[in-house]
């Protein structure tokens, strides 16, 4: 699994699209998913939040204790993660958009972690200037307009 996790993190948009669609068409069954901590990290600090939030939607207790997010997108709330271990991780200039998360990191030992953002506008502006890949800034700007009033 692990090596279908890394191949899918590999892939352009082109292929990804290609890939969802033969998905699609295959009953999907997955038993006892194994997904590492270094995958979930990654996702996380590319802005890939569809896919996070699909591996980590029916897991359970996410260990991200001393893990570095530095510059992360960080696009959950917190009622999405509650039982997220976080002591120690680190979130200096990530992005987040939920002061509930904001909160709960804080009080569950993370470290460095930024005040909420919740103006669109600011994210994507942060975005550019830190230079981020296109498609990354419209999956992004995608998920914002779904969930930000801005």
């Amino acid at each position: 699994m692990r090596g279908t996790i890394d191949t899918i993190l590999g892939m352009n948009d082109g292929e990804l699209l290609e890939y969802r669609r033969a998905g699609m068409s295959i009953p999907q069954k997955i038993i006892n998913p194994t997904i590492s901590k270094e995958t979930l990290l990654e996702l996380l600090r590319t802005g890939k939040v569809s896919e996070f939030n699909g591996i980590t939607k029916n897991l359970e207790n996410i260990d991200l204790s001393g893990a570095d997010l530095t510059g992360g997108i960080i696009l959950v709330t917190v009622s999405a993660y509650k039982k997220t271990k976080v002591e120690g991780a680190n979130f200096e200039n990530s992005i987040l958009i939920d002061s509930e998360l904001v909160a709960y990191l804080r009080a569950n030992g993370a470290q460095n972690v930024p005040d909420a953002i919740t103006d669109k506008n600011e994210i994507i502006n942060l975005l550019v200037a830190r230079g981020y890949d296109l498609s990354v800034i419209a999956r992004v700007k995608e998920y914002l307009e779904k969930w930000l009033n801005t």
